[in-house]
């Protein structure tokens, strides 16, 4: 062998040796990868279960309400405005009657509101109407409204157990000043008003076209009444007209 097959001889002999590390790192270099890539799997996985299960760690599928159940009152006081969806009532500062999704309850500025139930805070935000409100998750497709409030003391997202403060009364908003001061209080099954523990077949009430109640017929009867007297009875013209004197 001369000395230049000796040389090309060790040439081919150290080619061979760096593939080997060339493929050694290729491989290593892929088992990286292939890691990195379960981990980043795996993290998507975490943060799904987590944006399902919420702030709270509680599945929305968890909660569960039957209408069945008894709820807990928000807060003790006399009921203003009864909930009424199949008859109008009369609101004192709007001066008229329609009809109410909701109750409105008696309470003083700084009275403490609690969760009427094992829920989930859905929505955390405020209108010229209600004040600052809290919407409850119940579950089911039933939630729970709770306006006119000055301090909310709960996040949203956040897991709520029966009796939980979830804010104060504050000042009532310009739709509710002659009421006072007072609590907004709405359950809605689907998005339509209700009230589950007095309707035992659970019938949802949509929005009807307001009707006449007993209260607007005496109203009417009265108006009409006193018209008479006024301009026909005690009127001394029609009086005099009658025995033909005027």
């Amino acid at each position: 062998m001369t000395e230049a097959d000796a040389k090309e001889a060790l040439n081919d002999k150290k080619n061979d040796k760096n593939s080997g590390v060339s493929d050694e790192g290729t491989s290593e270099q892929k088992d990286i990868e292939t890691d990195n890539t379960i981990e980043d799997s795996a993290a998507s996985t975490a943060e799904s279960e987590s944006a399902e299960t919420g702030a709270s760690g509680v599945s929305n599928d968890s909660l569960h309400y039957d209408p069945k159940d008894s709820i807990s009152w928000p807060i003790n006081g006399n009921v203003i405005i009864p909930y009424s969806m199949d008859t109008t009532v009369y609101f004192e500062t709007l001066k008229e009657y329609k009809c109410s999704p909701a109750m409105v309850i008696e309470a003083q500025t700084g009275d403490e509101v609690k969760a009427v139930y094992e829920s989930k805070v859905a929505e955390v935000s405020s209108n010229p109407e209600l004040g600052n409100y809290v919407k409850l998750e119940l579950g089911d497709g039933y939630t729970v409204t709770l306006g006119q409030l000055q301090d909310v003391k709960v996040a949203l997202g956040e897991h709520l157990d029966a009796g939980q403060v979830v804010g104060t009364i504050g000042e009532p908003s310009r739709f509710y000043s002659e009421e006072g001061s007072n609590l907004y209080f709405a359950v809605e099954k689907d998005g339509f008003a209700t009230i589950p523990w007095r309707d035992k077949e659970d019938r949802p009430y949509k929005q009807k076209s307001p009707t006449i109640s007993k209260i607007d017929i005496v109203g009417l009867l009265h108006y009409i009444l006193t018209y008479i007297f006024l301009n026909v009875l005690y009127n001394p013209r029609s009086i005099l007209a009658h025995y033909n004197l005027y």
